[in-house]
């Protein structure tokens, strides 16, 4: 079992990824994506500050490095601010049904950018999957379609916000990889992704 840890933990991310999906196209269409986003965000944040608390004994990983605080930091401004804000639009627009397809990217522009930033190499396996991925989107965005998303008048820009959620999220998977490199939890990791996107959104 612990060999498929992170398999496992990668599954129950993309679940917990699909239910927030519904949620926050719901209270995207309430108040709008972008409070939806900031209240989200601070939310989380000061959860994990309660739970960093009781776990460690304190509300932030003041003791990192600052090296660790910058790979984070970024993370959280490009993944959950800016990634997580043309997610949220994406939702209402296109609904979340096509937006987490597009949002499955993710994952191809990680393998790229760990590719070009950090030398990772690619199996065939991969190259595989990734033409697999997009033969199967481009298939479903450019098929007739005759539901709510197509009738959208932003259905267009709905597509390219979705693509630029999952580039967003892919930099900000990335950069958190390097940030938690060695031993660093990550419910520390992400109080600081989270700190970060907190003060971007809100100061935007």
């Amino acid at each position: 079992m612990t060999t498929y840890i992170g398999e496992i933990a990668g599954i129950l991310a993309s679940i917990m990824y699909t239910a927030n999906a519904v949620v926050v196209t719901r209270a995207g269409h309430q108040v709008g994506a972008v409070i939806t986003n900031r209240v989200r965000v601070l939310f989380a944040f000061m959860y994990l500050l309660v739970i960093n608390l009781v776990l460690f004994g304190q509300p932030l990983p003041l003791g990192a490095s600052a090296g660790r605080w910058t790979w984070l930091a970024l993370s959280g401004v490009i993944g959950l601010a800016l990634g997580d804000a043309f997610l949220f639009q994406a939702y209402l627009w296109i609904g979340p049904r096509l937006t987490m397809l597009l949002f499955s990217l993710a994952t191809v522009f990680g393998i790229l950018e760990a590719l070009i930033f950090f030398g990772e190499t690619l199996t065939l396996v991969q190259i595989f999957g990734i033409a697999l991925t997009l033969a199967g989107i481009a298939w479903v965005i450019f098929e007739r379609r005759s539901g709510p998303e197509s009738a959208h008048p932003h259905a267009v820009k709905g597509v390219l916000y979705g693509i630029l959620a999952a580039l967003g999220q892919a930099t900000g998977y990335v950069f958190s990889k390097q940030g938690v490199l060695g031993d660093f939890s990550p419910f520390q990791g992400n109080a600081i992704r989270l700190l970060a996107a907190a003060l971007a959104l809100w100061l935007m």
